[in-house]
């Protein structure tokens, strides 16, 4: 058999599996049948000694018997938990699960009376076991409870605890095929938690071999480890390398790379895509392995995008950005209202376009000095219209229902509009009003304004950054896909005929 250690994963080759456990002292075994968003349904969804059976699982005092394909399709995962009564995990030795060939030893535990073990979850038509190892000081009532059980009822004998605080995961059912976003979404947490299983087996391998250089224990055990962690790591990223292959073969034009040949056939779309990319992911441990990054559609939060060595570089991704934007909403459907306070973006070429394109897709044209704060004015005006479900047509006028904003070198305007630009950050993309923020010439301070809109935003590098995943917080380098011609004093190309395409198909309908 095969050992998993936290994060780590492996294929189950069949549908009927049990899983087991050994714990050194008395332990109860649960199953919670969760959705995409690791919550139950109900509390049906939580299979234990009072409730032992549920679609495809059941249970038994030893061990949780499953047959995945009995499991409903909405159900994404099903999470295997243990508790204590009346003691801690860090006062007994480590637990372990085994499910078909593999087994997890929980270590590393203190004061939680409860664990998530396992995760059973559904990828690519099949399923996948995953070691977990999340714990609960709080127990079974803790546990289960983070994952949607409702406990405040009158509860049986040791009442079950709620799930892992683990954020949303954008896993999609398993009925019909998985759309693309969900696919990308998908590699990226299992690159994510092969890459955190990898470097927490080297950083162990690294504590024995000082044991080894003390002579506290014979040599050659640190480096066994580290090659079994690199032959997994290796075997992980091949597989996904594989599925993102197969994968961005389907991807649409506005999820695919600039110079992908499916931009020489994009058309305006006739209903809202699923994201938009921003650019490519890799780690150091795994440069072969390239990840996209895609924010999806709609916006709910605006878009921050830091100044880079030169200011034209978060120029060309506001640009870029923008571009995909328009080839991912239908026509007629959204225009662009560009904000420049000091006038040192270069976008006035804008008021190059016929005048049709200027007054009816771009908000007239961007909006310099004193008519920044006109500008920022009229959107919030239009915001406020429609957070009380007022008659917008005054203010919208003939144009988008949607406003795509975007502020330059905001730091200025920050400087004039900073009580503004909160306002327009925090209700602006729910009512139709997405929001691009871009620093450019004058730095932000560090004052609170500029801070919460930070927080309230998605923040991205304008030249090759660090982000954190939202699974294990592990670092990854992100690669912007930037227009090659973005940033400059002319349009961009590919720009200029989106935003054609979308004028000719307002004049057709």
């Amino acid at each position: 058999m095969s050992e998993l250690v936290r994060g780590g994963n492996a294929p189950l080759s069949t549908p009927r599996v049990t899983v087991t456990f050994s714990c050194s002292a008395p332990a109860d075994l649960s199953a919670l049948l969760v959705d995409r968003d690791l919550r139950v349904r109900s509390d049906k969804d939580l299979i234990f000694y009072n409730a032992p059976s549920g679609p495809g699982v059941s249970w038994s005092e030893n061990a949780i018997d499953l047959d995945l394909g009995q499991v409903p399709g909405e159900v994404q995962a099903v999470l295997i938990t243990l508790s204590l009564a009346g003691s801690t995990f860090g006062a007994i030795p480590p637990p372990r699960f085994s499910v078909a060939d593999v087994t997890f030893v929980v270590d590393r535990l203190d004061t939680e009376q409860a664990i998530v073990g396992l995760e059973l979850y559904r990828r690519n038509g099949g399923w996948k076991v995953r070691a977990v190892g999340q714990g609960y000081a709080g127990g079974l009532a803790e546990l289960v409870t983070d994952f949607g059980v409702d406990v405040t009822e009158e509860a049986a004998e040791p009442a079950p605890e709620a799930p892992i605080g683990m954020p949303q995961q954008p896993h999609a059912p398993s009925s019909g095929q998985v759309p693309y976003v969900d696919r990308v979404w998908m590699v990226w947490e299992d690159a994510s938690r092969s890459l955190a299983s990898f470097r927490s087996a080297c950083d162990h391998a690294l504590a024995l071999r000082d044991e080894e250089i003390a002579g506290r224990m014979p040599r050659g055990r640190s480096d066994e480890l580290i090659l079994a962690a690199t032959a997994r790591l290796n075997t992980d990223v091949e597989q996904l390398v594989a599925e993102l292959g197969v994968s961005e073969n389907e991807a649409p034009p506005e999820l695919a790379p600039f110079e992908s040949v499916s931009w020489l056939t994009w058309d305006v779309r006739t209903e809202l895509g699923e994201g938009l990319l921003l650019g490519r992911l890799h780690a150091e441990e795994s440069p072969e392995l390239r990840v996209p990054l895609i924010l999806r559609m709609p916006w709910r939060r605006g878009v921050w995008i830091n100044r880079g060595p030169a200011p034209a570089d978060s120029v060309a991704v506001a640009w870029s950005l923008a571009t995909r934007f328009l080839a991912a909403v239908p026509g007629g459907f959204a225009g662009l209202e560009v904000i420049d306070p000091t006038g040192l973006s270069g976008a006035g070429w804008l008021h190059g376009f016929p005048e049709p394109i200027v007054s009816g897709l771009l908000g007239g044209g961007v909006a310099l000095g004193n008519a920044a704060g006109r500008r920022l004015g009229q959107l919030l005006d239009l915001i406020d219209l429609r957070s009380v479900g007022g008659d917008d047509e005054e203010i919208a006028g003939s144009g988008p229902p949607v406003r795509l904003v975007l502020i330059f070198d905001v730091g200025a305007a920050l400087e004039e509009y900073g009580d503004q630009l909160i306002r327009l950050i925090d209700s602006g993309p729910s009512v139709g009003v997405p929001v691009i923020l871009v620093e450019t010439d004058t730095p932000t301070d560090e004052s609170v304004r500029a801070l919460r809109i930070k927080q309230a935003s998605h923040t991205l590098p304008s030249s090759e950054g660090n982000l954190s995943d939202g699974w294990v917080g592990g670092d990854w380098t992100l690669i912007p896909d930037i227009l090659p011609d973005s940033g400059g004093t002319r349009p961009p190309l590919l720009f200029s005929h989106v935003l054609g395409e979308h004028a000719r198909s307002m004049t057709r309908d």
